[in-house]
Parts: C-alpha cells; sequence; structure tokens
C-alpha cells in the first residue's frame, strides 16, 4: 500500500504540528516514523558527508518494500499518508512522487524564507549538530557544505526558494494537486489550517484536533534541569509520568516545558536583509502563483 497524501515540506514551518493534528483525526492514517523520506531517496544514496549522519537518517526508509510497510495498519482510513518536509526542497522527490503516487495530494506549509532558515539553524545547534557559532558562518560556509555532500538540513539558504520548488510539481503533476498554507496563518489559527487540510485530504472537516501543543521548536537550550527533562526521553521524571499521564497530556506538558528551556535569540538585521534580497525574486513570483501578499517576507 501506498500513500494517498503527502505533507512535502517546509521543514521548520509547522509541518510536526500539520502531521499531529493529521494523526489525531479518526478518518486518518499517517505512518507512526513522520518523516520516511523514501520518496526523496528512492534509488538514490543518502548523504555522506557532514555530522549526524546517523542521527538525521535514523529513520529515512530507502526500500519499496519497507515503505509499503509502514503502512500496513492504515486499514480502510480514507487519508493515508506521511510527512517529509524533505519533498518540497528535494530535487528529486517530485518525479518520484509522480511516478509512484500520481494522484496523492500534497500538502506544503511555507514560512517568510529568512525566519525559516534561521530556525532550522536554531535547531541543528539545539541538538548539537551544527558547528558554527553564529548563523552568518554557517550560511557563508553553505555552499562547500552542499558541494561536499552535507545533508539537506545544513542548506539553511537554498531550502528558501519555494517558488521554484512548487514549480517542479506544477510541472509534473495535475492542477489543484498540491495545497498551500502559511506558516503565520497556522500560529494564528491553527484550528482553521487543520480544518482546510482536513478537507483537502478528502475527511470529515468537521473534527477538532487539540491544538495545544507546539511540537518541535527550535532555540538555545537555557541550563538547568527543564531542559534536561524536555529533551531525553528517558529521564526519570518522564519515565515516572508516562504510565500515570495520558499521552495527549505529556505532549501538551513537554511542549510547554520546551517553550520554557529554550532561549529564542532574534536574527541579526544585517543577516536577514541579505537573504532577504536573495530570495525577493522568488517571493515575488509566488506572490502571484498563491495570489497572497508577502512583501512582509521582504523587509
Amino acid at each position: 500500500m501506498l500513500p494517498n497524501f503527502l505533507v512535502i515540506g517546509a521543514a521548520k514551518a509547522g509541518t510536526t504540528s500539520v502531521y499531529d493534528y493529521l494523526r489525531q483525526h479518526p478518518q486518518v492514517f499517517v505512518t507512526r516514523v513522520k518523516e520516511p523520506r523514501f520518496l526523496a531517496y528512492d534509488g538514490r544514496p543518502l548523504p555522506r558527508g557532514g555530522p549526524g549522519g546517523d542521527r538525521l537518517h535514523g529513520a529515512t526508509v530507502t526500500d519499496l518494500a519497507a515503505y509499503e510497510a509502514l503502512f500496513d495498519d492504515a486499514g480502510d482510513a480514507p487519508a493515508c499518508g506521511e510527512a517529509s518536509p524533505l519533498y518540497l526542497y528535494s530535487a528529486h522527490a517530485a518525479s518520484r512522487i509522480a511516478a509512484r503516487v500520481p494522484r496523492a495530494r500534497l500538502v506544503a506549509i511555507l514560512r517568510d524564507p529568512a525566519e525559516r532558515a534561521f530556525s532550522h539553524y536554531l535547531h541543528l545547534r539545539r541538538d548539537g549538530l551544527e558547528p558554527c557559532g553564529t548563523f552568518a558562518d554557517a550560511l557563508g560556509r553553505e555552499a562547500d557544505r552542499v558541494a561536499a555532500d552535507w545533508d539537506w538540513s545544513f542548506h539553511y539558504r537554498a531550502q528558501g526558494y519555494y517558488d521554484a520548488q512548487l514549480a517542479r510539481y506544477a510541472m509534473l503533476l495535475p492542477p489543484g494537486a498540491v495545497h498551500v498554507e502559511l506558516y503565520e496563518d497556522l500560529a494564528a489559527d491553527p484550528a482553521g489550517v487543520a480544518r482546510r487540510i482536513y478537507a483537502f485530504v478528502g475527511v470529515d472537516e468537521a473534527f477538532v484536533p487539540d491544538v495545544r501543543a507546539r511540537l518541535n521548536t527550535g532555540g538555545t537550550p537555557r541550563a538547568g534541569a527543564a531542559w534536561r527533562v524536555a529533551s531525553r526521553y528517558d529521564h526519570p521524571v518522564r519515565r515516572v509520568l508516562r504510565p500515570i499521564l495520558p499521552h495527549r497530556m505529556r505532549l501538551v506538558m513537554l511542549s510547554r516545558l520546551r517553550a520554557r528551556a529554550l532561549e529564542r535569540p532574534t536574527l541579526d538585521p544585517e543577516v536577514r536583509a541579505d537573504l532577504v534580497r536573495g530570495y525577493r525574486g522568488d517571493v515575488e513570483r509566488l506572490q502571484e502563483r498563491l495570489g497572497r501578499d508577502l512583501s512582509h517576507w521582504m523587509v
């Protein structure tokens, strides 16, 4: 069995929350592994350079039979899918999706590309994988990292050219195959965004998910016990709470604890200005594609 919908990206734009809202819906099946990434690496080798290969690709699936097995428990769910944010950025995923699941419905969440890039940098710093102490330094090394076959997660700047990425899908898939939402709308009205996505993938849009948890937030860990509890699945406090509290309550508590344990630095204005200059043309084309005013992304 193969999926009939995919959440394709963008990374650090709320895809983990969208995956959670889909997972809550009684008519939706999503894979237990959030990011199998099979349709990007189908027939291709994994990245060989840079840090964190085992951690970044521990859940990546490269075998068709193993990918199909992820959907064995889908039963008769009308919507069956997975969420791999790499698909939007990958130069290869669109053609593989067109070949393997040409009628799948695709969901993309887009975020201000400069803020998205900075958030991804903070995420990898949080996880101890980004060696550069400043975002500007990491951006300056990006071309060399891409040439050295570092994982796509370190392609901070390159991932933000959304219109060029969506154009690949528009060339290969029928009109209406990709449903696009914006991160700012997801942050302001998560239930409303969830309702539109439910309708797009063909399930009851009246279902109301629990949207209290903010998942997979990035930032710089503060010293103290809060981050140790939030970051370690095997922490004694979490082991004690696991059999006592329902999963949803633990998830909400953990998300709030993470928010308290992480410091959120701001993007340097000069670095932002440099990114905005590079993205301007792509953002202007994206405005036309979506029929949305994105001028606030260009200041």
